[in-house]
């Protein structure tokens, strides 16, 4: 059942998928991989590059509608890059809540200091997606996003353990939770990053073309 897929070259994140939000992210060369992809009430099998066309999105804040097909497999890279298999779910019983709230809460600029009760909340409220060692079993990578499952979602929280970075496993989950999203149908994909612009717009990601038609209310 796995087919091979190509990755795309430049890394990912909402957060610091390479490591570093002060450097340049290094260089992913082309290569093959397949996905393993389980969801709570069934299995789909991701095929082919991820076509997303753009819609819109201010200078943090990007948006865009996904359009893609799906195939199944497991992620080996086949060029040495990445030593261990991973598999991708979005099955929130597979996540290690624990973990999820120790990364970002102390090692994000956007959620840094949550408290714990707050992100369970938030996963509890999400569709929540994971990268898991295939060998261990132990989550790598993790990734939210929250819909209305018919017209508009918001993609945030996206996190790659430091220990995986640069092998393109962030660049994976994002090509996973977007194949998950397609068959929604949604009309935009939203999301705010500080340092990743250039990733996003690879998955048809733009700012936003009006701006002004914005606005935001935040908590105290």
């Amino acid at each position: 059942m796995a087919q091979a897929m190509s990755a795309p070259t430049t890394p990912v994140d909402d957060a610091k998928l390479d490591g570093s939000e002060n450097t340049p992210a290094p260089t992913i060369e082309p290569t093959t991989i397949a996905l393993k992809v389980q969801t709570p009430s069934f299995a789909v099998e991701v095929s082919g590059m991820l076509v997303v066309g753009s819609v819109m999105a201010p200078a943090t804040v990007f948006a865009a509608t996904g359009r893609g097909q799906t195939r199944a497999g497991r992620a080996d890279w086949q060029n040495g890059r990445m030593p261990a298999a991973y598999h991708f779910s979005a099955d929130p019983a597979d996540l290690d809540r624990a973990l999820v709230h120790r990364w970002l809460s102390t090692d994000t600029y956007w959620a840094k200091g949550r408290p714990r009760e707050v992100q369970d909340a938030a996963i509890d409220g999400s569709r929540n997606f994971g990268a898991y060692d295939e060998a261990s079993g132990a989550q790598v990578a993790y990734a939210r996003v929250v819909t209305d499952a018919a017209t508009f979602a918001w993609l945030c929280d996206v996190y790659v353990d430091p220990a995986v970075r640069g092998h393109g496993v962030g660049l994976a989950l994002v090509e996973f939770l977007l194949a998950d999203l397609e068959p929604l149908g949604l009309r935009r994909i939203a999301l705010a990053t500080g340092d990743a612009h250039g990733m996003y717009e690879r998955y048809g990601f733009a700012p936003l073309a009006n701006p002004e038609q914005w606005m935001v209310r935040t908590g105290a």
